[in-house]
């Protein structure tokens, strides 16, 4: 099972540090490993959170109003988040958490 572990983690690693390789893309690698950007930016979708109860109160508890307007304002005001969000086809309203990685890469959190 470790062993397992550990080639996936390796896998991953190499196929990571390969991204900002594969810039000019073939048709084959953009199928196998996803669309590579080299924009500096992670874009992650997420899926609401509900809480638990009945099935009538289906409100997401992970991010409330108040975080998800700053970072959409965060988005907004960042003309390079902006071209990635719309290179990646993630509209603004979508957006819910914008974290700055500490290298200055954005990770952004969306539905």
């Amino acid at each position: 099972m470790k062993t397992a572990i550990a080639a996936s983690l390796l896998l991953l690693g190499a196929t990571l540090g390969a991204a900002p390789a594969l810039a000019d893309q073939t048709a084959a690698s953009e199928i196998l490993f996803g669309k590579a950007y080299d924009d500096n930016v992670i874009a992650i979708q997420v899926a609401p959170i509900y809480g638990q109860g009945d099935d009538s109160n289906r409100t997401p508890q992970a991010h409330n109003a108040l975080t998800i307007r700053a970072a959409q304002a965060e988005a907004a005001h960042d003309r390079g988040l902006q071209h990635a969000l719309a290179e990646r086809g993630i509209a603004l309203h979508n957006v819910l958490k914008v974290i700055t990685a500490g290298n200055g890469g954005k990770i952004v959190y969306y539905r």
